[in-house]
């Protein structure tokens, strides 16, 4: 299962993620890749992934700056349960051990977040955290978003840059 990870589009959703054909182009962030079986927007204006529809299944949660919503979901695929929150309810901007732990909790192997505009990956109590940076706004370094393959009970994640 391929999931495409995208967080804090803030009204400026990149041109590339309109266009299947441009997606998975030769010089396109998804080179390389069979397919999209589903795309999670992590919040900070979830209706600018409402296009990406006609891609593949889009499922969000909401962010500070979305209307009232969602702000974490729990989900359980290819036998890899995993968390998708914002993150600012967790205030990820101050640390990460509060998300790694609430993850823990709640039986999750994964904690995808955003909030930070920052790319980032670790291991933390058990818990990959994984945040695939912003794809208008970064803080550091460029435009990115993440990918997320699970098969059998195995994950792997990348960042991607745009």
């Amino acid at each position: 299962m391929n999931i495409l990870v995208l967080s804090d589009s803030h009204g400026q959703m990149p041109s590339v993620f309109l266009s299947k054909d441009r997606l998975f182009a030769k010089d396109g962030p998804l080179a390389g890749a069979a397919r999209l079986d589903c795309i999670f927007h992590l919040g900070d204006c979830v209706r600018d992934a409402g296009p990406l529809s006609a891609i593949a299944p889009v499922v969000s949660v909401h962010g500070n700056c979305d209307p009232q919503g969602p702000t974490e979901r729990l989900m359980d695929l290819e036998g890899v349960r995993v968390l998708l929150t914002h993150g600012h309810t967790l205030r990820v901007k101050l640390n990460l051990l509060s998300l790694s732990l609430y993850a823990r909790e709640a039986g999750a192997r994964i904690a995808l977040f955003g909030h930070t505009h920052t790319a980032y990956q670790s291991e933390s109590r058990g818990v990959t955290l994984f945040n695939p940076g912003s794809v208008s706004e970064p803080r550091v370094g460029g435009p990115s978003c993440g990918l997320l393959r699970l098969t059998h009970g195995t994950a792997a994640l990348e960042h991607i840059k745009l």
